[in-house]
């Protein structure tokens, strides 16, 4: 296959996929992962957990992806370079700049990484997604192509 990512990637889509829009995160993960590309790596997960910073250092870049209700309805995306920093440390559940700094703090290295924020407005049980984040995803797929350095035409959603 050929190799098409300029450095090894994480994308790292995280979410509650029975709640309608709040799965969009791991959504996005699955269709990265279908890509099958060598260099992408792809999890889909509920949360971010402390044992993940073993893994990332491993990675040149991790891409967290998450949705969020934005006050303004025509944002559908946003991408935020991350650093590492501690802020609220829970047992179970980690912001993405904290489970950064665990891996600077344990392993002496932090991958460059990017939180992309999908817009979301319904967290009903469901698994439906409204139209708003269903542009969103389609964004950041786009964004993660752009961010991994990836060829366009060899990635298919």
């Amino acid at each position: 296959m050929l190799n098409i990512s300029i450095m090894k990637t994480l994308v790292l889509g995280y979410g509650n996929t029975l709640r309608s829009d709040d799965g969009a995160g791991y959504r996005l993960a699955e269709i990265v992962e279908a890509w099958q590309l060598p260099d992408v790596e792809a999890w889909a997960t509920n949360q971010l957990l402390p044992e993940m910073a073993a893994t990332l250092v491993a990675f040149d870049l991790v891409i967290f992806v998450d949705a969020t209700a934005f006050p303004d309805e025509t944002v559908e995306l946003t991408c935020r370079p991350l650093t590492a920093e501690i802020q609220t440390l829970r047992t179970h559940y980690l912001e993405p700049a904290t489970l950064l700094a665990l891996a600077q703090q344990l392993y002496a290295r932090q991958p460059q990484a990017y939180w992309l924020l999908i817009s979301a407005e319904n967290f009903a049980f469901g698994e439906q997604f409204s139209a708003r984040t269903q542009a969103g995803i389609g964004r950041a797929l786009e964004k993660i192509v752009e961010l991994a350095g990836l060829v366009p035409e060899l990635v298919h959603a």
